[in-house]
């Protein structure tokens, strides 16, 4: 028995479209359907991509933050000043 559910959908593509699928199929040697597939798995798992990358740009930035205040040798009032500057500086509180 299939791994996949008996849902099917019925989808038109333009002619450049077909042709991308048709081209990636005889290069991989899938199938048409299975092309689309996965082409449709990796779209809609893109989303959970991004939020990871912005999740760990924002952790980067915290932790360049915090490094930046220890090397220069900011006092917690300084540092918090300058979290405080930097947050008003880009309209987020992105450091707290």
């Amino acid at each position: 028995m299939s791994e996949f559910t008996s849902k099917t959908y019925g989808v038109r593509f333009t002619a450049d479209v077909e042709a991308q699928i048709q081209r990636e199929a005889d290069r991989t040697g899938q199938s048409k359907t299975e092309v689309i597939r996965a082409a449709t798995v990796r779209q809609l798992s893109q989303a959970s991509i991004e939020l990871q990358m912005k999740q760990l740009e924002l952790r980067l930035l915290r932790n360049s933050f915090e490094m930046n205040s220890a090397i220069v040798g900011l006092t917690d009032e300084q540092r918090n000043q300058a979290a405080k500057a930097f947050n008003q500086s880009i309209g987020q509180e992105l450091i707290s």
